[in-house]
């Protein structure tokens, strides 16, 4: 009678089983390690991984011994061993079933692995690389000494005004090499630039002479809520065709305190290019000196003159060739009003009171003509030519009179002496 134990198809199966169990732990093991290697190959962020399904074991079957017989301890012998085989592992419960030393994974060839990347390395170099970031480059200083000629003239304004640049005497402008409305940094463009600035600059000229204005209605509005500027680089050349204007003449003179306003006739030829001012000489044409701001095409003005100085003037009109041909002379002697009398003294008489006053000690740079008085703040009353002695006639008994004596010279009457009272009497 055989037994389990004995029975060569049961030992068999036994075996068979066996394996199996063996095998299964191994599959499942190679299956976390696969697992490991598709979630390190994954890239960052994505963590869906589809887990293979538990490996499903095949179970011994039950052999039911038979009941009088004791089944024997002696472990089966596989007729094809030496040695009896063991039916089942047995697994130690204290031990750690987790593999002390991390497996090697197993790598599915249907995904693309994620290459680890050294930071220090720059992929398009050789040699590791310096991980602190470079500085943002920036501008030069100052411009390179070949970008602009020696000679170049560089002009710079804020906006909201005019730049206006005449070229020196014989010369006119011969080309804008740079401009730009914006924010320009020594002479060079930066992102704040409006494209129209060489343009707009470059049309501006007229021979000798740039006048454009400085603000966003002529250029645009490169970087809105920024206050701009204007640089413009420019080169000059000799103007071959500008010849000096020829003369003006004068017409007229008014005299001034310290001062004196020609009326001019302006020349007949400029010369071929625009007369850019006027120039005046007191001095027989030594030196010459520019106008006052304050004149205008017909209306020269002289300043810093001296009161009561006689000065023969002459002037010449400015163009791209420099001063022209001299005008006709004109003397003139600059004036004002002349002090006001001092040292008033009335003398009360019957209807009318004697004045006494000693004269302006300064005449205004013009003879005194006459004197004058007023009453009570009346208008002024002239003495006439008589000097000495002077009466205030007409005037009423017993009513307190209040005056103030005046001087006249060409210029007109001057200020007032102090007030001084007196009332008449029999």
């Amino acid at each position: 009678m055989l037994t389990p134990n004995s029975d060569p198809m049961a030992v068999t199966l036994r075996r068979f089983v066996a394996t199996l169990a063996l095998a299964a732990v191994a599959v499942a093991s190679t299956a976390v390690g696969a697992t490991t290697a598709r979630a390190d190959a994954l890239p960052a962020g994505d963590t869906t991984i589809n887990q293979p399904a538990e490996p499903t074991l095949f179970t011994e079957p039950t052999v039911d011994p038979t009941p009088s017989e004791t089944p024997s301890e002696t472990p089966p012998v596989d007729p094809g061993l030496s040695g009896p085989v063991d039916p089942a592992p047995t697994v130690d419960p204290t031990v750690d079933p987790t593999p002390s030393e991390t497996p090697t994974p197993i790598v599915d060839p249907t995904l693309d692995p994620v290459p680890t990347v050294d930071p220090t390395l720059d992929p398009g170099v050789s040699g590791p690389v310096d991980p602190t970031p470079l500085p943002a480059p920036s501008l030069p200083s100052e411009p390179a000494p070949s970008m602009y000629p020696a000679d170049a003239v560089k002009l710079t304004l804020g906006e909201w005004q005019t730049l206006h640049y005449v070229a020196p005497v014989g010369k006119k402008i011969k080309a804008i090499l740079f401009a730009s409305f914006g924010l320009p940094d020594n002479y060079q463009a930066t992102s704040c630039h409006a494209e129209t600035s060489l343009a707009v600059v470059s049309a501006a000229v007229a021979n000798n002479v740039l006048d454009v204005g400085v603000n966003t209605a002529v250029f645009g509005d490169p970087c809105s809520g920024n206050q701009k500027y204007l640089s413009v680089v420019l080169t000059l050349e000799k103007d071959l065709n500008c010849k000096p204007a020829s003369a003006p003449k004068i017409l007229s003179a008014k005299l001034r305190n310290g001062r004196v306003a020609l009326g001019i006739w302006a020349p007949k030829k400029n010369g071929g290019t625009p007369i850019t001012g006027y120039e005046y000489t007191i001095d027989g044409g030594a030196t010459w000196a520019p106008a006052d701001p304050s004149s205008t095409d017909t209306s020269l003005v002289i300043t810093g003159l001296d009161n009561g100085t006689r000065y023969v003037v002459k002037v010449r009109a400015v163009n791209g060739a420099g001063g022209g041909a001299a005008s006709n002379a004109r003397a003139v002697t600059p004036r004002t009003v002349a002090g006001a009398p001092t040292n008033v003294v009335l003398t009360e008489g019957n209807g009318r009171i004697k004045v006494d006053f000693d004269a302006p000690a300064n005449t205004g740079g013009s003879s005194i003509i006459r004197y004058g008085y007023s009453i009570n703040g009346g208008s002024i009353i002239s003495f006439g030519t008589v000097f000495k002695p002077m009466w205030m006639k007409g005037l009423k008994n017993g009513m307190l009179h209040s005056v103030k004596i005046f001087a006249y010279n060409a210029a007109g009457w001057s200020a007032p002496s102090e007030a001084v009272e007196a009332t008449p009497h029999k």
